[in-house]
């Protein structure tokens, strides 16, 4: 059994879908976690502003979760960094986060708080145990 918990459900997280999917034909063994429908369900709990599809990157929900765990590490000209991205998320691949932004944030850092970020994490920790317990189940 692997769990392989992923931090922001960006990036290269299509091919670890497939390849979870792939791995669990006959029994289940791989379980990929967060998915883009529980990090919907914790920002609407942390009642965040952006989606994922307008906050992909060093946006308010990632800049919330840091501003609450390690709010050192969070620049102090984080509120002035929103960038709105003008092409749609699936181009992401084609041009990269460069072709979206020319400073790396992909969204509205500006609406971050440490609170949304201790709500982002209590949702997605709630949100973990039905997929592990499904994932140690023989129940289809």
């Amino acid at each position: 059994m692997t769990v392989s918990p992923d931090s922001n459900a960006q990036g290269g997280n299509y091919v670890l879908a497939n390849l979870a999917q792939e791995a669990n034909v006959g029994r289940r063994s791989v379980l990929l976690y967060p998915t883009p429908v529980d990090w919907a369900d914790a920002r609407a709990a942390a009642d965040c502003i952006g989606s994922t599809a307008d906050d992909m990157h060093a946006g308010e929900a990632e800049t919330s979760i840091l501003m609450h765990i390690v709010p050192q590490l969070v620049r102090p000209s984080w509120s002035d960094a929103d960038w709105e991205a003008h092409y749609p998320r699936r181009l992401l691949t084609l041009i990269g986060v460069d072709g979206y932004s020319p400073n790396g944030v992909i969204g509205r850092r500006s609406a971050a708080t440490p609170d949304k970020g201790r709500r982002l994490l209590e949702a997605l920790t709630a949100g973990f145990d039905y997929p592990l317990k499904r994932l140690r189940s023989e129940e289809p």
